[in-house]
């Protein structure tokens, strides 16, 4: 199962370079990002979360199932982020927010080191 593993990483990452390209368009205006977010960001991620949940009954070491737990934590904490930013969109000015912001993708940054770690 660990061959199958290392197939649900590799499409876990190319759908988190989906989200990533989505999202790295600075051209986007507020509204934009905020759309994408919706029709992109949040889509992709679920995808993601499912097909981390189908490791859980493969035959793999604890530190790899540790991996797939932190990586659907990380997906929580993203989605979390996200929604923050499209706050963040509809007021831009808002110093709250921004702080929200930081910490969240502090939190998301934490947990995603710790999962490339194991």
């Amino acid at each position: 199962d660990n061959d199958r593993f290392n197939e649900k990483l590799d499409e876990f990452d190319k759908i988190q370079g989906v989200i990533d390209s989505a999202l790295g368009d600075t051209s986007l205006t507020y509204e934009q990002l905020s759309t994408t977010i919706d029709d992109t960001a949040f889509p992709q991620f679920e995808k993601a979360a499912t097909l981390l949940k189908t490791t859980n009954k493969f035959d793999i070491s604890p530190a790899a199932h540790k991996k797939a737990t932190l990586l659907l934590d990380y997906i929580a904490q993203k989605k979390i982020e996200l929604q923050t930013l499209k706050e963040l969109c509809t007021d831009p000015r808002s110093e709250t927010l921004m702080l929200q912001l930081t910490e969240a993708r502090k939190k998301s940054e934490e947990i995603y080191q710790q999962a490339i770690q194991l």
